[in-house]
């Protein structure tokens, strides 16, 4: 188990198959627990540059074992997180500022959020609740898009997925998709 705080404005967390919770702090500093339920033992990396904290884990190579780890960030106000994942779900609730996750098969969950958003899976879904955007990125190749609340700009790409926006705000929008239903409902700015 690891659990530290740190000063930042900005954190890259490379979570490899890990599971990962983001939620708002009105504490100064950035709160970082890494958790392993598992057989597989593995040591979290912290390396900081200036302003920006980069945060992965090595795990001991072992066959036939389960790799059940999560991290849980505590994020003050106005940080820029970066997330990356293989296969890990990531969410993330209650956060103020510039949020970009990346998976490349992890659903991906948030909520109530304020900011700009960059969110992309290959084979997940994405799901955005009750969230108030300067700017929405949604991107998927064979997930479903959903986002309901508001931004003034939202760009939302799907080869073969559905997306379904419901925007509380009039704004500039473009949704594609190859091979699933598109469903916008709100004002066109």
């Amino acid at each position: 188990s690891f659990d530290q705080r740190y000063s930042t404005q900005h954190i890259i967390l490379d979570a490899a198959s890990s599971h990962v919770i983001l939620q708002y702090s009105n504490e100064p500093q950035l709160r970082v627990r890494f958790e392993q339920n598992g057989s597989e033992k593995g040591t979290v990396q912290v390396v900081q540059d200036g302003d920006t904290l980069r945060i992965s884990h090595q795990m001991t190579p072992c066959f036939f074992c389960d790799d059940d780890t999560m991290y849980e960030l505590e994020v003050p106000k106005n940080i820029q997180v970066e997330v990356h994942s293989i296969s890990g779900d990531i969410e993330a609730h209650d956060l103020v500022g510039m949020l970009s996750v990346a998976s490349q098969s992890g659903e991906i969950k948030l909520n109530n959020l304020q900011g700009s958003l960059s969110a992309t899976t290959s084979s997940g879904d994405i799901r955005v609740d009750e969230s108030n955007m300067t700017e929405a990125t949604l991107e998927t190749t064979s997930g479903e898009i959903v986002f309901s609340g508001s931004s003034d700009k939202i760009l939302s790409k799907s080869v073969s997925g559905d997306i379904q926006i419901e925007n509380d705000r009039a704004s500039q929008f473009m949704l594609s998709t190859a091979s699933g239903d598109l469903s916008y409902i709100g004002q066109a700015a």
